[in-house]
């Protein structure tokens, strides 16, 4: 055979080399994008990228700024565990989606109280804790349908006793109502009604999770969480 001149032998070398660094440096490149998982619950995950967005948008609602700690991501796991067992209740039973007004009117509220009706003011935060329009507005209907879940799923059937209302209405109400209002407890009963009847909602949803973890296999994985 035909030996390779030296010139030629180096820039094969050369070039060989070039392509492993390149490779190794897309390699490196792909694993910085790999989204890791944070929560095993059951058959289903949740990844980093969604526990990291769960935090910015409670972060950005209760206008905190944008903080990754760990006892942080660890609260943020727990309620997106509890999210996920709902959401996959509420798709076995079928509860429904709230209608878009009532996801327009939230976020109405969102940028009056908290930005004052400035619309800009609210996307530049939007931008700022690495949010969209479409994320906000999909946090928004599952808030308003894990409401609705609670509401029909535990709410259905519950009755308020008159002893009830007579006692959350001198407790909560009568101290708080200004000089010449009504102090009929009778004219605010529809309202206690539905204060009591939510309350006992949410305590039933909450025994329910409770047990729906207990007897589902939860894995947070360590190295998200520090």
């Amino acid at each position: 055979p035909v030996p390779v001149p030296l010139f030629h032998r180096t820039v094969i070398l050369m070039r060989t080399i070039r392509l492993a660094v390149l490779l190794l440096i897309a390699a490196a490149a792909g694993a910085e994008i790999i989204d890791r998982i944070a929560i095993t619950v059951g058959s289903n995950v949740i990844t980093e990228s969604e526990l990291r967005q769960a935090v910015r948008l409670r972060q950005f609602l209760n206008g905190e700024p944008i903080d990754f700690r760990a006892f942080i991501l660890r609260d943020a796991g727990e309620r997106l565990v509890d999210q996920l067992l709902i959401r996959k209740e509420n798709e076995n039973s079928r509860y429904g989606a709230p209608p878009a007004e009532s996801v327009q009117e939230a976020r109405k509220q969102v940028i009056d109280q908290l930005f004052k009706g400035d619309p800009k003011a609210f996307a530049e935060a939007l931008a700022a804790y690495g949010l969209t329009e479409e994320v906000l507005s999909a946090h928004l209907t599952w808030q308003l349908t894990v409401v609705r879940f609670v509401s029909v799923r535990f709410g259905t059937g519950i009755q308020t006793r008159p002893e009830e209302a007579q006692a959350y209405f001198e407790k909560e109400i009568a101290p708080k109502l200004p000089a010449g209002a009504s102090r009929n407890p009778d004219d605010y009963r529809g309202r206690i009604e539905e204060t009591l009847n939510q309350q006992r909602a949410n305590e039933h949803a909450d025994e329910w999770l409770r047990e729906t973890r207990r007897r589902t296999v939860i894995d947070f994985h360590p190295e998200v969480f520090q």
